[in-house]
Parts: C-alpha cells; sequence; structure tokens
C-alpha cells in the first residue's frame, strides 16, 4: 500500500554553554509535533506505511506529542580526545491507530537513557566509541498493558582515516596553492 500524507513535524533546539575552557555543557529538547494527516485505517495502518528509516530521515509519522530533554557534557581529556556524557527522558504520547477493523488507542511507553562517547581526532586517523543504555516504560493499548520493551544497551565504534594531507589553508594539497 502507499500513502502519501506530509510527515510529523519535528525540531530540537539546542543550548550549548562555550564560557568553561575544556567543558562544554549542552540541554536540548526533543519535539515530535502529529502534524501528519490521519493515514490509518484498517487497510493501511501506519506500521505498514512507515518510511524507511535507511532512506527517509524522519523515521516516523503519526505517533502523536513527544517531548524529549536532554542534559550532558562534552569534556576535553587532551587536544585531540573528548569524552561526552550524557541522560535523557522522552515521554511518548497516546495516538490512535488502526487495528484490522477499529482504531485503537496506542500509548508507548516512555524511554530513559544514559550515554557516553569517547572520541579522537588525529591528523589522519578519527575515532569515536560509543555506549548508551536505555530502559523503556509498558506499552498499553486501549488501556491494558501490551507490552514492555527489554533495556538496550547500544555500542558503537566509528572510524576514518583522512588519506588527503591537509595544508595550513585547508585545501587537500601540502603545497597550498593560496599564499
Amino acid at each position: 500500500s502507499s500513502v502519501v500524507t506530509p510527515t510529523d513535524t519535528n525540531f530540537t533546539p539546542t543550548a550549548t554553554f562555550l564560557g568553561w575552557n575544556g567543558f562544554t555543557p549542552f540541554v536540548s529538547v526533543s519535539f515530535n509535533l502529529p502534524t501528519a494527516t490521519k493515514a490509518s485505517t484498517p487497510n493501511t495502518t501506519q506500521s505498514n506505511s512507515k518510511t524507511d528509516p535507511d532512506i527517509v530521515a524522519t523515521p516516523a509519522f503519526g505517533e502523536g506529542f513527544n517531548v524529549g530533554p536532554t542534559i550532558g557534557t562534552n569534556i576535553n581529556i587532551a587536544d585531540s580526545v573528548v569524552l561526552g556524557v550524557g541522560a535523557g527522558y522522552t515521554y511518548r504520547g497516546p495516538f490512535a491507530q488502526a487495528t484490522l477493523s477499529t482504531l485503537s488507542t496506542f500509548d508507548p511507553g516512555d524511554v530513559f537513557s544514559l550515554n557516553a562517547s569517547l572520541g579522537y581526532r588525529g591528523d589522519q586517523l578519527d575515532v569515536q566509541t560509543s555506549v548508551a543504555y536505555s530502559l523503556e516504560t509498558t506499552t498499553y493499548q486501549d488501556g491494558a498493558a501490551l507490552y514492555r520493551a527489554g533495556n538496550r544497551v547500544i555500542i558503537g565504534l566509528k572510524a576514518a582515516k583522512n588519506s588527503a594531507p591537509t595544508s595550513p589553508c585547508g585545501c587537500a594539497s601540502s603545497r597550498c596553492p593560496r599564499p
């Protein structure tokens, strides 16, 4: 099936304090505003008409009002090493979702999360490791407990090799053509 509709509106304002050398605290609040056209009917449910998150940056629509405050900081351990830590909470609001024959009220569980990352940036190599822990509260459908997702641990590692040397002006040449 196919659905043609605007997506929900997502925005995340962030405030970062830059006044302390080597210590950069931040706070942000992520919002999902339910501005999408209702696409859920017994023939076309939200679950079979969601976009593919590998292709489309907006992961879902029609999920209700969500608010997710986050607080954290980045700490410079050395000139080329940064430690980041943060904590967040996401309130996921209820919304109507189609079942095979009717609409039902779906109230997804809220999510608590903790995360940490360690990054290194060198002349030729960038490396970042991360770990995140989250737990989700019980999800309800029509007032009855439906399921509770298990706690999650996500571990990541990214590395990139910069193959081209850079000059002081930032171009990809060891001999800068600009004065």
